[in-house]
């Protein structure tokens, strides 16, 4: 793998999300997510 793929890779949204949520879990936020979308995305 080259190193330009890794970084295209690592911007890709879902995993920008990823990471987001995992440094937001890490210190403590409260973050959340309002209730009619993750029933929406589960559909």
């Amino acid at each position: 793998m080259t190193a330009d793929l890794v970084f295209a890779s690592l911007l890709n949204p879902p995993v920008l999300f990823f990471f987001l949520g995992m440094v937001a879990e890490w210190v403590g936020s409260d973050l959340y997510v309002p209730h009619p979308p993750p029933r929406l995305f589960s559909l």
